[in-house]
């Protein structure tokens, strides 16, 4: 491991402690480091990312997923976070349109169809959200979220108004 490697490494753990004592502005700036050290550094853009989703700053936690999913297209967490995003936003329209992409990158992944079928429900589109929903349980045989949002789009497919 050369000097820069453990440098980075040495900042991560550091940002790890801050973010368990709630120091979160230490914690970003010990991830602001190392993306200046190197900007392709794919940990801390998700680190950053899951900080601002919990502090709410959902504007900022997407931009950082998306410069996570650049650097690392094939791994599906900030994807998941993304989706979190556009549920609490109540941006639907989003989610039905940016999910798929997810999908695409973890098609196995049952919390991924979850959002997109509870975003179709949202959005009344019942057909859909049952497809989605019964692929993640499929998946995720007994997810009880899962489950509970597809009894509600049976009944609404079952009691049309």
């Amino acid at each position: 491991m050369n000097e820069e490697e453990l440098t980075i490494k040495l900042h991560h753990r550091r940002a790890t402690t801050f973010v368990k004592e709630k120091k979160l502005a230490e914690a970003i700036r010990e991830l602001q480091e190392v993306i200046r050290i190197n900007p392709k550094d794919f940990t801390s853009y998700f680190m950053m990312a899951q900080i601002y989703f919990a502090s709410k700053k959902y504007d900022v936690a997407d931009k950082f997923c998306q410069q996570a999913i650049i650097v690392n297209p094939q791994d599906v967490r900030p994807w998941l976070i993304l989706g979190n995003i556009y549920i609490a936003r109540q941006d639907y329209d989003t989610a039905i349109s940016q999910l798929p992409k997810g999908i695409q990158t973890d098609p196995k992944n049952y919390q991924l169809k979850y959002l997109l079928g509870y975003s179709y429900a949202k959005k009344k589109d019942y057909p859909k959200a049952k497809q989605y929903l019964e692929e993640a349980l499929t998946i995720e045989p007994g997810n009880k979220q899962a489950q509970q949002a597809l009894e509600v789009v049976q009944k609404a497919l079952a009691n049309p108004q």
